[in-house]
């Protein structure tokens, strides 16, 4: 749902501070003409984590410009905004990890917020013939999803299982270079065949990565 708040733009604004694009908060609404108007707010959560930490930060942002473009104004949201939540601790708790392999966990909050969402297909069974995929060796093909790669056409390419299982899981990756490139390629196709316009802060994140020395070891 979209909300108006007037006068935060202004430098002495009292609810400015409180309506931080990474902040948890609970809104008091007024009746609009076209928009309910936030009347007053209680802070739950300012994420401080994120705010020491340009790496954390800047995926917070992005996930959160990642929502903003998937989900639609009136929509339920509470299975996503729990999804929102976690991700944004998880992405807090990260910091001392490689920022590659933050990465990789970026890209894995970013599926599950658009499966929940309905624009990532199952990594559990095959699109052709919807049998399940373990045991067998996978390709994603862009235009229907995971399929065994015996079923699977030219425009299709080779994912490991370790990247699937990467996907479904909360566990680290057992092959942390071979699963970001393919956790990455995949997830980032999806973004660009989804949105009509690239997310405004892809290429932030990837300079902020770039210059952290992306590693994933």
């Amino acid at each position: 749902q979209r909300f108006r708040a007037r006068g935060t733009k202004k430098p002495a604004a009292k609810l400015a501070g409180s309506l931080e694009p990474i902040a948890e908060v609970d809104l008091m609404l007024a009746n609009g003409r076209k928009q309910d108007v936030v009347t007053g707010r209680v802070v739950l959560d300012h994420f401080p984590a994120h705010h020491g930490d340009v790496v954390a930060l800047i995926s917070a942002q992005w996930l959160a410009e990642l929502v903003e473009r998937v989900s639609k104004p009136g929509q339920s949201t509470e299975g996503l905004y729990a999804l929102v939540r976690s991700a944004w601790e998880s992405i807090g708790a990260d910091q001392a990890l490689p920022s590659g392999r933050r990465w990789l966990h970026l890209c894995r909050w970013a599926w599950r917020i658009l499966l929940q969402e309905g624009f990532a297909p199952d990594a559990t069974r095959c699109a052709v013939c919807h049998q399940p995929l373990e045991d067998e060796v996978i390709a994603w093909q862009p235009a229907r999803g995971f399929v065994h790669a015996r079923e699977a056409d030219a425009t299709a390419w080779p994912i490991s299982q370790a990247s699937v299982d990467f996907l479904r899981s909360d566990g680290a990756a057992t092959d942390q270079r071979q699963v970001f490139t393919e956790v990455h390629r995949l997830v980032e196709s999806i973004i660009h065949s989804t949105l009509e316009q690239p997310l405004r802060s892809e290429r932030v994140l990837r300079k902020t990565m770039r210059l952290e020395r992306l590693s994933v070891n």
